[in-house]
């Protein structure tokens, strides 16, 4: 199953200065680890892991991770429908640059992402839903599948089916063929897109087991083009990787999981919610994750520190913890109120 990294939980860590974060300023280094090398030095290494495209193997076809401004999308109402449950379904026609096309979409925001070639993506905003792809050319709009997207650091979007399976796509770059082309696929297994390994798209596959728990046994898989790949054996025991952009030269930021004083198997049953909306476990602890760096050379791993979240109330409730590279693009979730997420300096191997 393709997952958006710990699917099962909102993670992010609350910041210094927030009222939610009782707890702000136990986020600490490891007093007692070894010497961190120079970050500049640990990231530039001479030898690959992943290794140069084939011969002939092209780039992956993304959709640009910004989104198109100057792109003229609008919805011309159709009636409304009563769906089986009695709730109103509401349609428009969508149109684009003032062509109507015969394609239609819900009342969900969409937004566009361009391509190289002029093309767009159209997407629902608000997470997996309806996809088309936009020819401006042929003033042609194609439904694909319905899909989410997944961002690559400073690549562009990656497409995956909305059920979140076995399967990762990029646009085929033949335009007389609209559709998607499969990148990586791997049956009954978890697959996270973790950053950029030696210019090469990478990621991180597990076995999907039944008690939704990680295996400890995980792929570090390089993408070197459109269905050509290599694999590295990682042993993982009780780690995940924190984000989509986890990689700094030859370094994999990871976190620990379970995180103490919450249970995966239903502590929250446990949990009470204060005056405030926040969870609070029983003896009032805050969630916690212990952050180390994999060096994928010497697949070493070094100690950072303990990062502290916090309980959050949303739909549900749930422990919040985010752990980041500091340099890179500080993504935030619409969970996270006031919270920040806890940071990692590339050079110093500490949280900042």
């Amino acid at each position: 199953m393709l997952s958006y990294l710990f699917t099962s939980l909102m993670i992010a860590t609350t910041g210094c200065g927030s009222s939610s974060n009782p707890g702000c300023g136990r986020s600490s280094n490891d007093a007692h680890s070894p010497s961190r090398p120079n970050g500049a030095a640990a990231a530039s290494r001479t030898a690959r892991i992943c290794p140069a495209p084939p011969a002939g193997a092209g780039p992956l076809f993304l959709p640009a991770l910004t989104a198109a401004t100057d792109l003229q999308v609008s919805r011309l109402p159709l009636a409304d429908r009563t769906g089986p449950s009695g709730f109103v379904i509401r349609t428009a026609r969508i149109v684009i640059d003032g062509t109507r096309t015969a394609s239609v979409w819900s009342d969900e925001p969409q937004v566009a992402f361009r391509l190289a070639d002029g093309r767009s993506l159209l997407h629902e905003s608000n997470g997996p839903g309806l996809t088309y792809l936009w020819d401006p050319i042929r003033r042609e709009l194609t439904e694909l599948p319905h899909s989410r997207l997944v961002a690559v650091p400073g690549r562009g979007w990656l497409i995956a089916s909305a059920d979140g399976r076995d399967s990762l796509y990029d646009v085929d770059p033949d335009r007389a063929h609209p559709r998607l082309r499969e990148v990586f696929a791997q049956p009954h297994a978890t697959i996270d897109v973790v950053g950029v390994l030696d210019d090469q798209l990478a990621l991180l596959v597990r076995p999907s087991l039944p008690t939704g728990a990680l295996d400890r046994a995980a792929t570090l898989v390089c993408v070197t083009g459109p269905g050509t790949h290599t694999r590295h054996a990682l042993d993982l025991p009780a780690l995940a990787v924190p984000s989509g952009d986890a990689i700094r030269g030859h370094r994999l930021l990871l976190v620990s999981v379970p995180w103490r004083a919450f249970d995966l198997r239903g502590a929250l049953l446990d949990a009470g919610i204060s005056s405030d909306l926040r969870l609070v476990t029983p003896d009032g602890s805050l969630p916690t994750t212990d952050v180390s760096i994999l060096d994928l050379d010497t697949l070493e791993r070094r100690p950072v520190g303990n990062a502290i979240g916090a309980w959050l109330f949303a739909a549900q409730p749930h422990a919040y913890l985010d752990v980041q590279w500091a340099d890179g693009a500080i993504v935030r979730s619409q969970w996270a109120g006031e919270s920040t997420p806890t940071l990692v300096e590339p050079s110093t191997e500490r949280f900042r």
